[in-house]
């Protein structure tokens, strides 16, 4: 998922990207990662359709979302 990167030999955590699978407590070498529960549960997306509607939905907000669900199927019925 990529939480993890270096810069300049500091490990840095990327949050929002962490999944809390405890890959990054498991390499640091200095123990200075710690794994800690977060206030809201994360669940990656089932599929490639679950992650680009995620994707689309944070950059357009739900209700632009429902406004372009709504044209496409109207554009079906016609």
């Amino acid at each position: 998922m990529e939480a993890a990167a270096m810069s300049d030999g500091v490990a840095l955590i990327n949050l929002d990207r962490c999944i809390g699978c405890g890959n990054c407590i498991v390499t640091c070498e200095s123990n200075a990662v710690q794994l800690k529960k977060k206030a809201e549960e994360t669940l990656p997306p089932k599929d490639m359709n679950d992650l680009q509607m995620k994707i689309l939905t944070k950059r357009t907000g739900k209700l632009s979302l429902l406004k372009l669900g709504a044209k496409m199927l109207l554009k079906q019925k016609a």
